[in-house]
């Protein structure tokens, strides 16, 4: 599970390496700089297919899921769903399936050229960074949920 991932490449090559029939709606892409350090809290591209039109816009979204039933915002609010407990992980107070109905019915792309993991350094306090990306460096892309 990733906690940085890299946006380098202009939205546009990233998502039409990944999806193609991407919907151009606008040209906000110049206005956003490149990502080396994506974080959580970051507004990064993402690509989501409309369920009535079938449209796959790309759009900026607030890296942390809160679903829509939270009466109070987590902290922090995950920023990571595992396979394994995706439908039947809960988070007080509300103690319901918190990734659930994103799952079933909010599930997007987004477009990354790599992503960071940190592995533990025998003795050190701290751990090592690494990045992985594909070998020829091109986009790929990682499974997501989203939320309104």
């Amino acid at each position: 599970m990733c906690g940085r991932v890299i946006q380098k490449s202009r939205p546009g090559e990233l998502s039409l390496a990944i999806v193609e029939g991407l919907e151009e709606r606008d040209n906000r892409w110049s206005n956003v700089p490149p990502r080396y350090n994506g974080a959580p809290s970051q507004d990064l591209w993402i690509i989501r297919r409309n369920p009535t039109t079938g449209e796959r816009p790309l759009d900026l979204l607030r890296w942390g899921l809160v679903p829509h039933f939270c009466v109070e915002r987590p902290k922090p609010p995950p920023i990571n769903a595992a396979a394994e407990t995706l439908l039947t992980k809960t988070i007080p107070p509300e103690e319901r399936p918190f990734f659930a109905e994103a799952y079933r019915r909010r599930r997007c792309i987004m477009p990354i050229d790599g992503f960071f993991e940190w592995t533990a350094v025998k003795g050190e306090k701290v751990k090592q960074p690494f990045a992985i990306a594909m070998k020829d460096g091109s986009p790929f892309g990682l499974g997501a949920l989203w939320e309104n």
